[in-house]
C-alpha cells in the first residue's frame, strides 16, 4: 500500500527542514556558519 502523494511531500519536507535545522546548529557549534563574514545570519538567529 503506497502512501498518498501528500503524505509523502510533507514527510520529505519535514526531514530536509530537521537535515538543514541541523546542519545550521552544528555550523554555529563549530564556528564555521556559511554565512559568517557575509552580515547576519539571514534567519536571523
Amino acid at each position: 500500500m503506497a502512501p498518498r502523494l501528500g503524505d509523502t511531500v510533507r514527510d520529505t519536507g519535514q526531514v530536509v527542514s530537521d537535515v538543514v535545522r541541523g546542519l545550521g546548529e552544528l555550523d554555529q557549534r563549530l564556528g564555521i556558519g556559511r554565512y559568517q563574514g557575509q552580515g547576519p545570519n539571514p534567519d536571523g538567529r
